[in-house]
């Protein structure tokens, strides 16, 4: 990043690289909303800013009513909802999201599309790596991936 490699994860956290696995990543036996307050105040928010931007996140993926489920309560949309609201939260500079819509039915996953569009907007880079030719389709970039090679199809890389 921005000429400098990235050394391990504390380097990507304090670079503010935020990273949405595919496979969640989320603590099966917190809730969702401890899921997402407990990344917000080990990276230094307050306990109440990490409370206020804890209930905005699930509330921009709507999962304001399953805040105080557990995460293995959840279904696989909504666990791949809290960890995108997880991710959000960390308001990163870059964005690496790694096929976040695939568990999500048609609804929720314009709604993650929109709302990573606005981080966009916000200023992060966002980079979505996905096999869904609809999502990739709002990128402003498109590169294809075929044996190691990336061939840009579409905008500027």
């Amino acid at each position: 990043m921005d000429g400098q490699p990235v050394r391990d994860r504390d380097d990507a956290i304090a670079r503010r690289i935020v990273w949405m696995p595919q496979h969640n990543g989320l603590a099966p036996i917190l809730t969702a909303g401890e899921n997402v307050h407990v990344i917000l105040v080990a990276n230094g928010t307050s306990p109440d800013d990490a409370r206020r931007i804890t209930a905005e996140s699930l509330e921009s993926v709507g999962l304001a009513e399953q805040a105080g489920q557990l995460v293995e309560e959840l279904s696989g949309g909504q666990q791949q909802r809290a960890a995108i609201a997880r991710g959000l939260a960390l308001r990163g500079v870059v964005v690496l999201a790694d096929e976040v819509t695939s568990e999500l039915d048609a609804v929720n996953r314009q709604r993650v599309l929109d709302l990573l569009r606005a981080e966009a907007r916000r200023g992060a880079a966002v980079v979505l790596a996905t096999h869904d030719p609809e999502a990739a389709a709002v990128c402003d970039a498109e590169l294809h991936l075929t044996d190691g090679t990336a061939e840009l199809v579409r905008g500027k890389a």
